[in-house]
C-alpha cells in the first residue's frame, strides 16, 4: 500500500513539475504580448516595434550561441571526469590485486 502510494505521488509530483515548466513558458509569452499591446496602446511606431524585435532576436541568438557552446565545453568535462574516474577505479583494482597477491 505504501510503495503504490508512493509511486502515485512521484507520478504526480513530476506532473506538477511539467506543468510548472509549461506555466513558466505560458508567462514568458504572456509577458511579451503585454509588451507588444502597452507599445501599441502608447502609440509606438511600428517600425521601432520591429527595432525592438530585431535587438532582441540578435541578443537571443547570440545567448543560444553562448550558451550551446557552454554546454558542449560541460559535457567535455564530464567526459574528462568519467574517463580520470575510471582510470582511478583500473588503478584502484590493480592496487588491490597488488595488496591480494602479497598478503596470501
Amino acid at each position: 500500500m505504501y510503495n503504490q502510494e508512493n509511486s502515485v505521488y512521484l507520478s504526480y509530483e513530476k506532473r506538477a513539475e511539467t506543468l510548472a515548466v509549461e506555466i513558466k513558458d505560458f508567462q514568458g509569452q504572456l509577458a511579451d504580448y503585454n509588451m507588444l499591446v502597452d507599445k501599441l496602446n502608447t502609440n509606438t511606431d511600428m517600425e521601432e516595434v520591429m527595432n525592438d524585435y530585431n535587438m532582441l532576436k540578435a541578443q537571443n541568438d547570440r545567448e543560444t550561441q553562448s550558451m550551446d557552446i557552454i554546454f558542449t565545453e560541460r559535457q567535455a568535462k564530464e567526459k574528462q571526469i568519467r574517463s580520470v574516474e575510471e582510470e582511478i577505479e583500473q588503478e584502484k583494482q590493480a592496487a588491490d590485486g597488488i595488496i591480494k597477491k602479497y598478503v596470501s
